[in-house]
């Protein structure tokens, strides 16, 4: 493969010998836009390279905004109806009013930084990040599908999001919940969420085939999410999500009345009450929708005079007296469905400062320790 650089004008060209088509005569490819001879000859090389080894890709007049409904449609039956819609969200909002009339060929890294600049005025660098784990999918999807040749978004940076220290309760509020919440309709599923550390989809999602009595265990396997404005029940997504968690005996006995409470609710509205056997229902035994449930939490949270932790944040609750107990973060990991013990670290390393003292105050005693 041969080619030479050539100036035309005030700007200088790579020309690259694409070989014959098909009448037989010599094809040119011309890369302009090049300041300096020497810039040039450096894209010649990459060029001659890039058509030696096949990665060349020819460049299409497919705009992002094109793309990204290709992409979407695509992307639709391999993820779920949830995702696809946060996806197509992110992108019709944030992507296609500032990219969307580039050419997805000429698109580069700086276009892509340059936006994250101007979303930082109304975003939070966790949420620009979302943004760029969605765009950094679809430009790795281009490449594959070969509308494009490399991977711009390896030039991308994203905002570093901060660590937030997540608020919760401390063993004194758990208590006073808990001496509280025993009046509530929903007094039972409140509880799960600080003593199991489940998610409210998963809480939500609860089957009654998923409780083991004499084990005193839940079987973590679904989630209640809105699709489409549905609520519908499904598998949880990832393998870490799909647990075990053991349970106190106080959740094991309330579970118990509540169901023995729940058959005879069943027996008074009949047959069509909560036909998909589901731990927690309203009254007339349909499915609760997860933001009512955060809902009727921070209405009971004000009415009780108790602090104000977020639904969600019962979750860190449980996961951070855990460990202020001396549990082994791996526990935590396995309780409240991280993928790895990396994210639970991640998660609470707040915490480990005070019990790696402790800790060492232990073996300290332990080995200096002098008998009497």
């Amino acid at each position: 493969m041969q080619g030479h650089v050539r100036k035309r004008g005030s700007k200088w060209c790579a020309v690259v010998y694409m070989g014959l088509d098909a009448n037989g005569k010599r094809k040119y490819k011309w890369f302009s836009g090049y300041n300096t001879k020497k810039e040039a000859q450096r894209a010649l090389v990459e060029k001659i390279q890039e058509v030696n080894t096949g990665a060349y890709v020819e460049p299409t007049k497919v705009t992002v905004r094109q793309f990204v409904e290709i992409w979407l449609e695509a992307r639709k039956s391999q993820v779920r109806p949830v995702t696809h819609e946060n996806n197509e969200r992110l992108l019709r909002n944030h992507i296609i009013p500032h990219l969307g009339n580039l050419t997805l060929s000429k698109l580069r890294g700086n276009h892509v930084q340059s936006l994250y600049s101007e979303l930082q005025s109304n975003l939070s660098p966790a949420s620009i990040q979302t943004v760029h784990n969605t765009l950094h999918v679809m430009i790795r999807d281009a490449v594959k599908w070969e509308y494009i040749a490399r991977d711009i978004m390896q030039q991308v940076t994203p905002p570093r999001a901060e660590h937030k220290i997540r608020p919760v309760w401390d063993f004194n509020d758990v208590q006073a919940f808990n001496e509280a919440v025993k009046s509530h309709e929903l007094y039972v599923a409140f509880t799960l969420a600080v003593t199991t550390g489940m998610r409210r989809s998963e809480i939500l999602g609860l089957k009654w085939d998923d409780i083991d009595f004499e084990q005193a265990q839940i079987h973590v396997q679904r989630s209640l999410k809105i699709e489409n404005g549905e609520k519908v029940v499904s598998e949880v997504k990832t393998s870490s999500s799909r647990r075990t968690i053991v349970l106190f005996d106080e959740d094991v006995e309330r579970l118990r009345e509540h169901r023995k409470k729940q058959l005879e609710q069943r027996m008074k509205v009949g047959p069509g009450f909560n036909p998909e056997n589901l731990v927690f229902v309203r009254a007339d035994g349909s499915s609760i929708r997860p933001t009512n449930f955060s809902r009727d939490w921070t209405v009971f949270l004000k009415k009780n005079n108790l602090p104000h932790i977020p639904l969600h944040s019962s979750r860190h609750t449980h996961a951070t007296l855990l460990l202020a107990l001396g549990i082994h973060p791996k526990v935590v990991q396995e309780r409240l469905g991280h993928s790895s013990i990396r994210v639970t670290m991640d998660l609470y390393s707040h915490i480990l400062p005070g019990m790696q003292e402790d800790a060492v105050k232990k073996l300290e005693n332990r080995i200096f320790k002098t008998a009497d």
